[in-house]
């Protein structure tokens, strides 16, 4: 099917490829803390978005970015780079390069499970899965055997034990592998997402607990 175009099958793959091939580009640069990402315009072949490059135009990637504004970024940056490179390929004028063989990453598809936030990590790396998953799959935890949805949080100094709430420069913070994660915004189960302030407001024992991790702490829904 792929040899079934006369100039053969084009693809728009949101990564500077051959890092980051396969089915979610966006959120592994955003996860894996990469300065750059971007577009490659590319033909298709048989194997895993392994085809020959017609284009490729890189983006920064901002300490602020999550995985939907990445994606609306580069939606826009894609259409843009392939309605630039149509014309010239179909003219002849652009002949595909092969991927160079070193620096291949593979990005799986993202499973729900995991967002369970493993609270031993360094603060650093669990933001960037708070950024990447958001807004899909999310990340989470528990509290009071109930999930409790991380929307937004960031890394900042200190220490306390893993997965330890504690109160640090007027902020509500959790202890992790190596800093705190600072929480801005949670959502407990069945209720709606609200600024961690508030949230403690009903919740008065929250800085006086461990938040837990593991298999048994169930993804959250699509909703």
């Amino acid at each position: 099917m792929l040899d079934i175009p006369k100039h053969g099958s084009i693809n728009v793959h949101a990564s500077l490829l051959p890092r980051w091939r396969g089915a979610a580009p966006i959120q592994a640069a955003v996860r894996s803390g990469d300065a750059e990402t971007g577009v490659t315009i590319m033909k298709m072949d048989a194997g895993l978005d392994t085809g020959p490059m017609l284009k490729m135009r890189s983006i920064p990637i901002s300490p602020e970015e999550t995985g939907e504004s990445m994606h609306d970024k580069l939606s826009v940056l894609g259409a843009e780079l392939l309605m630039e490179t149509l014309p010239d390929y179909l003219n002849g004028l652009i002949t595909p390069q092969p991927q160079p063989e070193v620096g291949v990453t593979i990005a799986s598809q993202v499973k729900k499970e995991e967002g369970n936030i493993d609270w031993a990590q360094p603060a650093v790396v669990i933001e960037r899965l708070i950024r990447a998953f958001s807004p899909w799959p999310g990340t989470f935890s528990s509290f009071k055997g109930q999930q409790l949805k991380v929307i937004n949080g960031s890394a900042i100094e200190g220490s306390a034990e893993a997965g330890k709430v504690i109160k640090v420069q007027g902020s509500i913070a959790v202890g992790t592998g190596e800093g705190l994660l600072k929480l801005n915004s949670v959502q407990l189960a069945g209720r709606k997402a609200m600024p961690v302030d508030e949230f403690i407001k009903g919740q008065a024992d929250f800085t006086a607990t461990t938040l837990g991790t593991g298999p048994d702490v169930s993804p959250p829904s699509n909703t």
